[in-house]
């Protein structure tokens, strides 16, 4: 655990290459590219001695990343290169495709993002805990450390009717702490086609939302918070502003983890000796990693939604 974040930091650098140069110009390349962008694009700011403090809140606010500027407002280096070509993940979920042969049922893309960048990252940059509450892998290893989430379970469906030319599209928004419902609700935007098929119903903690139409309606089209999915039945919807999909976390998280380990080995050693916090997310993190980030490295380079199937619900 020594050096893994490192190692694990430029693993995912040469991944966030072969993006770049899948979905860019031969500007983006490397050896074009370093005229302007020859740096991390990230700049790594520590705000304490992480090593030094027990509560798994506070020394993980305490490493942050923060992106590269100039004086004129541009923005460079190798993270705002990626950041320009990232796209929200669409959402995948039960399809229901009813007609005269039958009910066929399958797992499919329901709803797809805009071709346009998620958003800038913060000049202040973002922290090491706030990307921790975002990552779905993560979210039992932060609950023990007792660092609320930023996540809300959902699940989405949809039912076509051949014969009625029908389509019901539902989204589940699954029980949780009614601040975060809240900052979750006021990140859903529908247009005003929407009006006469739009069913939305409130339970105690949690929504239902109906979207139902003709196939010769007016394009129906809403927006939905960030999402992140790593099941067909399953996603996760993102209650704090954070401008990156799931990729764009493990490249913030490793990138400052990395750089803890690399330039505060002092600090680091001490927090793997007495299995900080700090030390036990990172495992964490880096199980994860190895994982999630092939699996969503291969969705871009094949430009498919790559999910791992769930357990069927009984």
């Amino acid at each position: 655990m020594s050096t893994r974040p490192v190692l694990l930091y430029y693993g995912l650098m040469s991944f966030a290459l072969a993006e770049i140069l899948l979905k860019q110009s031969g500007a983006s390349s490397l050896d074009y590219a370093r005229g302007q962008n020859a740096h991390h694009g990230l700049d790594f700011r520590i705000d304490g001695d992480p090593s030094r403090v027990r509560q798994a809140n506070e020394s993980c606010s305490l490493l942050r990343a923060t992106p590269l500027i100039r004086s004129e407002g541009g923005r460079f280096g190798t993270f705002e290169l990626w950041h320009r070509s990232a796209r929200k993940w669409p959402v995948i979920g039960d399809q229901k495709t009813v007609s005269a042969k039958g009910t066929q049922r399958t797992n499919s893309v329901l709803m797809l993002a805009e071709d346009e960048r998620i958003g800038l990252l913060n000049p202040n940059g973002i922290s090491f805990l706030d990307c921790l509450k975002c990552l779905p892998e993560l979210q039992n290893g932060i609950i023990r450390h007792g660092i609320e989430t930023s996540l809300v379970l959902a699940s989405a469906g949809q039912e076509a009717n051949v014969a009625s030319e029908w389509v019901t599209n539902t989204i589940i928004i699954h029980p949780t702490r009614r601040s975060l419902l809240d900052s979750i609700s006021n990140k859903f935007e529908f247009s005003a086609s929407c009006g006469e098929a739009l069913d939305v119903y409130e339970f105690e903690s949690g929504w239902r939302i109906k979207i139902s139409y003709r196939l010769d309606w007016p394009q129906i089209s809403f927006r939905i918070p960030q999402s992140y999915q790593s099941n067909t039945r399953t996603f996760h919807l993102v209650g704090d502003n954070v401008p990156v999909n799931e990729f764009g976390l493990y490249y913030l998280t490793l990138f400052m983890l990395g750089s803890y380990a690399r330039y505060y080995p002092d600090m680091w050693m001490v927090d793997l000796q007495k299995s900080s916090s700090l030390a036990l997310l990172a495992e964490d993190l880096s199980a994860s990693a190895l994982e999630r980030i092939p699996l969503l490295s291969l969705s871009e380079l094949q430009r498919s939604a790559i999910c791992l199937a769930a357990d069927p619900i009984v």
